[in-house]
């Protein structure tokens, strides 16, 4: 029996480039932040082998944009310094409520553990009191008249 073998093979990489646009990421801890433009610039096609070699010589760590480089990716793409400031004091808006949230949420937390544990005693006490109301009503019932407990007193008999 003939074993086949596969293989796998690439032939090129294509490079969609995009414009940058104001984004709403409340995530950047300064500035205004910057998301990808809709429209694509332009497409590129390389080689795979070129474009590793390109790549290896300028692969470098994770990077960030600093707050000053994004204002001045936006200002060149067209944004004016009202529409930067008015998404800045929105991100800032949404960084205040979810730190808000994020102080509140243990305290709501400890509400909710406490009601459930305050449930689980009184549902636990209802539970005895009517397993103990249940006895009582049998040993009530196994007797056929008032006059034969000798548990009551003699006054109530009557």
């Amino acid at each position: 029996m003939k074993r086949s073998t596969s293989n796998v093979s690439f032939g090129s990489v294509s490079i969609h480039e995009f414009g940058v646009s104001l984004g709403d990421n409340p995530a950047a801890a300064v500035g205004v932040p910057i998301a990808l433009g809709k429209e694509c610039r332009k497409i590129e096609n390389i080689d795979l082998h070129e474009y590793e070699e390109m790549r290896s010589s300028t692969r470098r760590p994770a990077q960030f944009i600093s707050p000053m480089d994004r204002r001045e990716m936006l200002k060149c793409a067209g944004y004016s310094n009202s529409e930067l400031a008015a998404v800045k004091d929105e991100v800032k808006k949404i960084q205040r409520s979810r730190l808000k949230q994020r102080n509140v949420r243990p305290f709501i937390d400890n509400i909710i553990i406490w009601r459930e544990t305050l449930a689980n005693h009184f549902c636990k006490k209802k539970r005895v009191a009517e397993k103990n109301n249940d006895q009582l009503q049998a040993s009530w019932n196994s007797t056929s008249s008032l006059s034969d407990r000798s548990d009551i007193p003699p006054i109530l008999k009557k």
